[in-house]
């Protein structure tokens, strides 16, 4: 009996409900904001849809995933051509350099004393933080000067005889003939 007295309850409770219906104070106010939120929704949906066609591809997984790899790649690729042109750079750097056109045909005392002045200033022979002994430099002075000197005879050589300077001069244009012309 207990079950129907609150069967006949919950029955006259949802009658009540059924009937009782939301009164309208008015109706233009309830018309207004439905308008008004129609107009909202669509100019969200112009934003939302441009949103999308914009960016919509970050919803999808792989391609997501697949600029991110490249974005990793190019990164990688920077890091590594940075990397080699640094390298590039410090080889470089610890090269020797001369300038010929001030050491061509000194006397050996004006050259030795231009390449103690270019080592003073830094210019040439500095490797590094490793600067050469000047026992060394000395002796590539001196051998500078044998050169030189032993080039100097060579030449007089050739030109004091026309049959050895035609030779020379047929082996060397064979010679480049022989070369990679780039």
């Amino acid at each position: 009996m207990k079950m129907k007295g609150e069967e006949s309850r919950y029955d006259k409770l949802v009658d009540l409900l059924r009937k009782s219906k939301p009164g309208l104070d008015s109706s233009y106010d309830i018309e207004m904001n439905v308008i008004d939120r129609i107009t909202e929704s669509s100019h969200e949906g112009i934003l939302l849809r441009l949103t999308d066609c914009l960016f919509g591809w970050v919803n999808i997984g792989w391609v997501r995933r697949s600029l991110v790899l490249a974005s990793f790649l190019i990164v990688l690729a920077f890091i590594l051509q940075n990397n080699r042109i640094l390298k590039q750079i410090e080889y470089l750097s610890t090269q020797i350099t001369i300038d010929r056109s001030d050491a061509a045909f000194a006397r050996p005392d004006a050259l030795e004393k231009r390449l103690n002045l270019y080592r003073l200033r830094g210019k040439i022979f500095r490797s590094g933080a490793i600067a050469i002994p000047e026992e060394e430099l000395n002796r590539i002075i001196d051998s500078a000067e044998e050169l030189k000197t032993k080039y100097q005879d060579v030449m007089d050589l050739i030109e004091s005889d026309p049959a050895l300077k035609r030779m020379i001069k047929e082996r060397l244009k064979e010679a480049n003939r022989r070369k990679i012309k780039l």
